[in-house]
């Protein structure tokens, strides 16, 4: 759940929605440098021989990141339908 869409109506913002939403930066920014780090080392080479991607080399990032974000998705909704993962235990430490 984000910040910006829990309907703030208020200019206060609790301490706990603070840390979530933390949280929750830390969380993609991580996400978002894993995957640049893999698609980065699978899709281009060490060598750069021209300053674009070429088409080979941008189907693999297009590919590599679709694929990233799908496991992403299916990794989540499962830590969600069995109740347990980061947020939940997080949550539940910031709620006690």
């Amino acid at each position: 759940m984000s910040l910006f869409s829990m309907g703030i109506n208020s200019l206060e913002v609790s301490e706990e929605r603070l840390q979530m939403a933390q949280l929750e930066f830390e969380s993609l920014s991580a996400l978002f440098d894993s995957m640049l780090t893999t698609c980065k080392e699978k899709c281009i080479p060490a060598r750069y021989g021209e300053e674009d991607l070429n088409k080979g080399e941008s189907v693999c990032i297009d590919r590599c990141v679709a694929k990233y974000f799908a496991s992403n998705l299916k990794v989540g909704e499962f830590m969600r339908t069995n109740n347990a993962g980061p947020d939940t235990l997080t949550y539940q430490s910031l709620t006690k």
